[in-house]
């Protein structure tokens, strides 16, 4: 799948659907989702419509959000009005009856802000029937909270990879088996920054080994073994690597997909300044603030066509050759003037464009082709050979990178056991247990050789 997909094209195959269907593994049929898809959501969503109602939004510039649901779960977001509250029963209770379901009171919650007053809070509670929880809590594995993010968040997530490598510590497993669980299960997965050095941790006592309940010596350490094997690896990946990719997917998504998300974050952070030169403030979310930590390394790999021209002009690479601010080495400009600012008529208004920019670049600008103006500008990811952005490629190109080493990647080979190659790579980093090395330990060894 290469984008995600409409609204519409959700709902074709589930409008398609037999009402009365067989059910599936979740145990519902094609009628629940037929009611679910156009009939709760879309009458909460209604409700927007209506005066009385006071909805939830981040500024009045941007999006009202008012729920978001994943599978079979709901989230609804509201003001603690009493009315407003009233007449999201109400919508809830027509759907129970419509579709012949019913609403789990025990497992539906509602939160608040830190801060609100108990009045209002027990208005919520009358109105509604659910219980109060409070934040942090964890959704699908993910936690969710309100404050600076703390290592106590992720707990449950390191518990759990702890878990995972201590239920297969005690089994049989040669270097190969233990770097298969390592490359395809353990760093298929992401965690935050803050927990990953304890994570890869887990993943070093896993690798070597224990003996007697206690670990064993780690001959070459994690970050030195991260690396492609013919860089001088084991093939492994750095956790760090595998965040930053997706830290770059996440700003991929924001700048080319016109998303309720992306739509939420620009509302959020860059009504008065633009994207590009929107910097980091003490109030700002850690999910934005990473944002902008990754944002240069991954524009200098977007490239723009121009349709609409709603692009930035001095900050967007369109030209194919930085963009306007990197071709005259501007330290800083002021404002979010659009591309199509300069365009008439689907032509460049040179006249314009030379008031703003010397003439070298006005020569770069006026090569630039024009596409229909009707159409959405097009993003290009540079480093794929189809233009299409792949986590696989912005893996590769913002890892940490070594000089490759032919002669340790010759050990590597497809008709080689793994626990052979590896030991051919311990000898070659000279990182075996031998008596120089084991002597470099603080530890004196009579050698067991003959000769």
């Amino acid at each position: 799948m290469q984008e995600s997909p409409t609204g519409e094209e959700i709902k074709e195959p589930i409008f398609s659907m037999e009402p009365n269907s067989a059910s599936g593994p979740d145990e519902f049929n094609g009628f629940f989702f037929q009611v679910a898809c156009g009939g709760a959501f879309k009458s909460i969503e209604l409700i927007e419509l209506e005066e009385e109602f006071k909805g939830f939004h981040i500024r009045k510039q941007g999006p009202h959000i008012n729920h978001l649901c994943y599978a079979y779960d709901l989230v609804i977001f509201t003001s603690g009005d009493k009315r407003s509250i009233k007449m999201i029963m109400d919508q809830l209770s027509k759907y129970q009856l419509a579709s012949g379901t019913e609403i789990n009171q025990d497992k539906s919650q509602f939160y608040t802000q830190e801060g609100t007053k108990s009045h209002i809070i027990r208005r919520i509670k009358r109105c509604t029937g659910y219980k109060q929880a409070n934040f942090p809590f964890t959704y699908l594995v993910c936690p969710i909270y309100t404050s600076r993010k703390k290592i106590c968040h992720f707990t449950k997530i390191s518990n759990k990879v702890m878990n995972k490598v201590g239920g297969w510590q005690g089994r049989f497993l040669s270097k190969g088996d233990m770097a298969i669980i390592i490359k395809y299960i353990l760093q298929s997965q992401t965690y935050p920054k803050a927990t990953l050095d304890q994570i890869e941790m887990y993943f070093s006592n896993f690798f070597w080994g224990q003996r007697d309940g206690k670990n064993n010596y780690h001959w070459s350490s994690c970050g030195k073994m991260c690396y492609p094997i013919e860089e001088g690896g084991v093939g492994f990946k750095s956790l760090h690597d595998i965040c930053n990719t997706f830290l770059v997917k996440r700003w991929w998504r924001l700048r080319t997909e016109d998303t309720l998300w992306a739509k939420f974050m620009e509302a959020k952070y860059c009504i008065r300044s633009n994207i590009m030169s929107r910097g980091i403030s003490p109030t700002d979310f850690m999910a934005w603030k990473h944002l902008v930590k990754i944002r240069d390394k991954v524009e200098v790999n977007i490239m723009w066509k121009i349709y609409e021209g709603n692009l930035l002009f001095w900050w967007d690479d369109w030209t194919s050759q930085g963009s306007i601010k990197h071709i005259l080495y501007l330290s800083s400009i002021a404002g979010s003037t659009k591309v199509k600012d300069f365009i008439v008529g689907n032509e460049w208004n040179l006249e314009l464009i030379a008031r703003e920019v010397p003439d070298r670049a006005v020569n770069t600008i006026q090569g630039v082709a024009l596409g229909d103006p009707m159409a959405r500008d097009l993003a290009i990811w540079e480093p794929s050979t189809n233009g299409r952005f792949s986590c696989g490629t912005a893996f590769q190109t913002l890892r940490q990178k070594r000089a490759l080493t032919h002669f340790l990647s010759k050990v590597w080979v497809k008709e080689i056991p793994f626990k052979i190659s590896f030991f051919m790579w311990r000898m070659l980093k000279n990182r075996l247990p031998l008596d120089d090395r084991i002597q470099l330990l603080g530890l004196q060894v009579d050698s067991n050789c003959c000769f």
